[in-house]
């Protein structure tokens, strides 16, 4: 009969402990904006009306989507969320800007009777 000294027991333990352990590794990637764009550049609402503004983020796989959006005169023209809302007569600038990187697009509003 032939013996196994302990120190080899040992070893082939530790072997198939490292063997069995399943280490995980997460990789995160962040993916920079590098533009945004508005649908419209240009609108006339008459007074009272709305219109729904779409922001793109370029690439559209940024990891923070996240951008604020912004009127240059709010009693011409309200915002909430890409929402416009005309107040007034007259006109204004309705801007977006990406959190990452200060990106930002710009609509003018021409507010009518």
């Amino acid at each position: 009969m032939k013996y196994v000294s302990t120190r080899s027991i040992y070893v082939i333990c530790i072997f198939l402990v490292a063997l069995l352990t399943v280490t995980t590794c997460k990789v995160e990637m962040e993916f920079k904006v590098t533009d945004i764009m508005l649908n419209e550049s240009e609108i006339t609402l008459s007074r009272g009306n709305t219109r729904k503004l779409e922001a793109s983020i370029v690439p559209s796989f940024a990891t923070n989507q996240e951008v604020t959006w912004s009127t240059g005169n709010v009693s011409i023209v309200s915002v909430s969320d890409g929402n416009i809302t005309a107040q007034g007569i007259g006109r204004a600038t309705i801007t977006v800007t990406t959190l990452d990187g200060n990106f930002r697009a710009t609509c003018d509003v021409i507010v009518v009777e």
